[in-house]
């Protein structure tokens, strides 16, 4: 039975209902007392089908924040009837069915909505943010330690999808999508470290995507984009990572023209060609095109950038050499030098793109590549580069993953799979005793609403109740 004194709060705010606030404070109110009602009516139908050799040895109360607000209430607890009886070997039938967590204070439902809030705030602004908006108060803490333990159980999935493939062999049947030409774009953002020798981390970020569409507002997007971030040990990690990412969605046994666009790092233009051997490689005509202009010049940088456009490498390079000399100074002219052996370095994939394909595929307009900058700085540097913060490699790992569910509008859903596990049922169809939850938890109604059979029993509001309490009744 309910407790009177809140019997009393509730009906007491009913009374004062004078605007649709506090009617709505009332009807939360109500709503707590019901969730408490129908566990209390689940843990009585488990008792009945406990494993055999366990007993009841009592009830133990319990208090957990929900997206109804915060609620206590008591379950069975049970322990192995044995002939010595030893510590540890106790559980609550109705926490382990409703796959409520050992010692989590945070419903398994307001928990996903924290996790969300965090992929967009810092950790203690989402917790403020929440309390702001009505829901239980909950530390920073509690915030990004939950962060931290939806970001691992991401991450693991991950790495086990990558030994499937690359350490066991065991690569996905190939019924993904076939595409003619398949582009992906890499890049990397530095983000500050704690708790580690390295002052710094990098989080490696792909986009993968098919070509461009129009908008619809005279503009275009990337054709089914999907977003790849992590931290990984070293160039081969990632690719091994991206390759079982995209052998997911992609049959690569049809062998699409695969180009793959990057800044100048080697884990880029050099590592990528150990997986996809037969793709076009180019250096990200953004980061190359800035680098000409600050290391010689606007004016001779536009007639390197021009000759490039054309086609002619051996042109570009030789006038670049010939450059060199004419440096300012001792500095200026190294830094030329520099750039230019970068470039003779990486000689094949200075062309654009374009000006390498075997064919143009059919239908399909082709424009520059670069999308992956505005991923790094809207979707990453956003929210861990900026504000001074600094992230353990766990932590950042954890974040990472995150935010390429997050990305891929995945992460709600990827949430409400992984907040939900495949536990035996001790009830084989719990449909089959709804009419008994409902019954309880109206009976408490019943018996706690005068209002049902009071001289307030005709009004509107009242009759809504009634027929929530039996829909058969009208």
């Amino acid at each position: 039975m309910v407790d009177d004194a809140k019997i009393a709060t509730i009906f007491s705010l009913l009374k004062k209902a004078g605007d649709f606030k506090s009617l709505e404070e009332a009807c939360l109110e109500v709503a707590r007392e019901l969730l408490i009602a129908v566990l209390a009516v689940y843990d009585k139908m488990l008792m009945a089908h406990r494993p055999k050799g366990y007993r009841v040895v009592g009830f133990r109360s319990r208090t957990i924040s929900t997206r109804l607000g915060e609620i206590t209430y008591k379950r069975r607890l049970y322990v192995k009837a044995t002939k010595k009886r030893s510590r540890g070997n106790g559980k609550f039938l109705l926490d382990e069915v409703l796959g409520i967590r050992e010692r989590s204070r945070v419903s398994a439902g307001l928990l996903k909505l924290v996790v969300a809030l965090a992929t967009r705030l810092p950790f203690r602004q989402a917790a403020e943010v929440l309390k702001e908006a009505g829901f239980p108060a909950l530390s920073h803490g509690t915030v990004h330690a939950e962060v931290r333990r939806y970001g691992a159980e991401q991450v693991r999935e991950q790495e086990a999808q990558r030994q499937k493939i690359f350490q066991e062999g065991q690569g996905e049947s190939q019924g993904g999508k076939k595409v003619a030409i398949l582009f992906i774009e890499a890049d990397g953002v530095m983000v500050q470290s704690q708790g580690s020798e390295k002052r710094r981390q990098e989080i490696k970020v792909g986009v993968i995507h098919e070509g461009w569409e129009s908008n619809g507002s005279g503009g275009r997007k990337l054709v089914n984009a999907r977003v790849y971030i992590g931290i990984f040990e070293d160039g081969e990690s990632f690719w091994e990572a991206l390759s079982a990412e995209i052998a997911k969605h992609y049959d690569l046994t049809a062998e699409p023209i695969i180009v793959i666009n990057g800044d100048g790092a080697s884990w880029i233009q050099e590592t990528s060609k150990d997986y996809f051997p037969k793709a076009i490689v180019q250096l990200d005509r953004f980061h190359l095109y800035r680098d000409i202009r600050c290391t010689f010049g606007k004016e001779l940088a536009k007639d390197l950038i021009e000759v490039l456009r054309a086609g002619e490498v051996e042109v570009f390079l030789d006038t670049m050499e010939s450059s060199i000399h004419l440096g300012f100074n001792r500095e200026d002219r190294l830094k030329r030098k520099r750039l230019w052996l970068f470039c003779c370095k990486y000689r094949e994939n200075l062309l654009d793109y374009r000006l390498r394909l075997p064919h143009k595929p059919e239908g399909l307009e082709l424009y520059g590549l670069g999308a992956v900058e505005t991923v790094v700085d809207k979707k990453v540097a956003n929210r861990m580069k900026k504000r001074g913060m600094r992230w353990s490699p766990a932590g950042a790992a954890a974040m990472a993953a995150l935010l390429m569910l997050r990305s891929n509008g995945e992460l709600f859903t990827w949430l409400e799979a992984s907040g939900s596990k495949e536990i035996p049922n001790p009830i084989k169809a719990l449909k089959r005793n709804v009419e008994a939850i409902r019954d309880a938890a109206g009976e408490w109604l019943r018996g706690s609403v005068p209002a049902l059979r009071g001289p307030h029993s005709s009004r509107p509001w009242v009759k809504v109740i009634r027929y929530l309490l039996n829909p058969s009744v009208t």
